[in-house]
């Protein structure tokens, strides 16, 4: 019961962290800013061409968010890749329209 609670405990904390990364606004659509946040690999000031990979989080239009993948996207920046992650808009409730 313990490890759930501590598991749970852990996981909504790594929701309720802001996005790791660049943030680079993509689209403003009804006065709210879409962003990408990118995380690159240390280069030492030098422009370097890394792979890439982009998360798109779960939730069917209705929920989630790109932090989410805060912990792969740093994980993959420390190997050398490139982490994008998207933020999208969410199904708006009161007309059912993302």
């Amino acid at each position: 019961m313990r490890t759930l609670l501590l598991v749970l405990t852990l996981a909504l904390t790594a929701q309720a962290a802001g996005p790791v990364g660049d943030k680079h606004v993509y689209k403003t659509v009804d006065g709210r800013e879409l962003s990408l946040y990118v995380v690159s690999p240390e280069t030492n000031g030098k422009p370097q061409m890394a792979p890439a990979v982009v998360f798109y989080h779960g939730g069917g239009w209705t929920g989630g968010q790109p932090t989410q993948f805060n912990d792969w996207a740093t994980h993959l920046a420390s190997r050398g890749m490139v982490a994008i992650q998207v933020q999208y808009r969410l199904l708006d409730k009161s007309t059912k329209d993302p």
